[in-house]
Protein backbone atom coordinates (compact mmCIF):
# COMPACT_ATOMS: atom_id res chain seq x y z
CA UNK A 1 0.00 0.00 0.00
CA UNK A 2 2.48 2.37 1.19
CA UNK A 3 4.83 1.65 -2.04
CA UNK A 4 1.83 2.05 -4.17
CA UNK A 5 1.61 5.84 -2.79
CA UNK A 6 -1.00 5.12 -0.39
CA UNK A 7 -0.83 6.83 3.15
CA UNK A 8 0.01 4.13 5.29
CA UNK A 9 -2.14 5.36 8.37
CA UNK A 10 -5.19 5.10 6.63
CA UNK A 11 -4.73 1.40 7.53
CA UNK A 12 -5.01 1.85 10.96
CA UNK A 13 -7.89 4.42 10.84
CA UNK A 14 -9.98 1.61 8.63
CA UNK A 15 -9.11 -1.17 11.35
CA UNK A 16 -10.14 0.51 14.08
CA UNK A 17 -13.32 1.35 12.35
CA UNK A 18 -13.93 -2.10 10.61
CA UNK A 19 -13.70 -4.38 13.81
CA UNK A 20 -10.52 -2.98 15.88
CA UNK A 21 -12.36 -2.90 19.20
CA UNK A 22 -13.47 -6.84 19.01
CA UNK A 23 -11.82 -9.53 19.49
CA UNK A 24 -12.08 -12.94 16.93
CA UNK A 25 -13.59 -15.81 18.79
CA UNK A 26 -11.06 -18.93 18.96
CA UNK A 27 -12.00 -20.89 15.65
CA UNK A 28 -12.28 -17.43 14.05
CA UNK A 29 -8.75 -17.36 15.03
CA UNK A 30 -8.21 -20.82 14.43
CA UNK A 31 -9.52 -20.69 10.64
CA UNK A 32 -8.49 -17.26 9.31
CA UNK A 33 -5.21 -16.45 7.69
CA UNK A 34 -5.39 -12.80 8.76
CA UNK A 35 -4.75 -11.26 12.09
CA UNK A 36 -8.09 -9.77 13.44
CA UNK A 37 -9.50 -7.10 15.51
CA UNK A 38 -7.35 -5.56 18.03
CA UNK A 39 -4.42 -7.96 16.97
CA UNK A 40 -4.31 -5.85 13.45
CA UNK A 41 -4.79 -2.47 14.25
CA UNK A 42 -1.57 -3.25 16.37
CA UNK A 43 0.23 -4.54 14.18
CA UNK A 44 -0.15 -2.10 11.41
CA UNK A 45 0.67 0.65 14.28
CA UNK A 46 4.06 -1.33 14.94
CA UNK A 47 4.47 -0.84 11.07
CA UNK A 48 4.26 2.79 10.76
CA UNK A 49 7.73 3.94 10.84
CA UNK A 50 8.76 1.39 7.89
CA UNK A 51 5.45 2.11 6.38
CA UNK A 52 6.60 5.63 5.90
CA UNK A 53 9.09 5.54 4.68
CA UNK A 54 8.14 3.44 1.88
CA UNK A 55 6.02 5.54 1.24
CA UNK A 56 7.81 9.06 1.22
CA UNK A 57 9.73 6.68 -1.92
CA UNK A 58 6.80 6.34 -4.14
CA UNK A 59 7.30 8.77 -6.82
CA UNK A 60 3.97 9.38 -6.81
CA UNK A 61 1.48 9.93 -3.76
CA UNK A 62 -2.03 9.66 -3.89
CA UNK A 63 -2.62 10.32 0.18
CA UNK A 64 -5.73 8.40 1.06
CA UNK A 65 -6.85 8.18 -2.23
CA UNK A 66 -10.53 8.75 -3.83
CA UNK A 67 -14.01 8.91 -1.41
CA UNK A 68 -16.25 6.51 -2.85
CA UNK A 69 -19.84 8.53 -3.85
Amino acid sequence: MAKAGFDPAAAVTFWKKFGGDRSPSLIEQWTSTHPGGQERVTQLSDMQAEALQLYNQAPVKYGLGQKIK
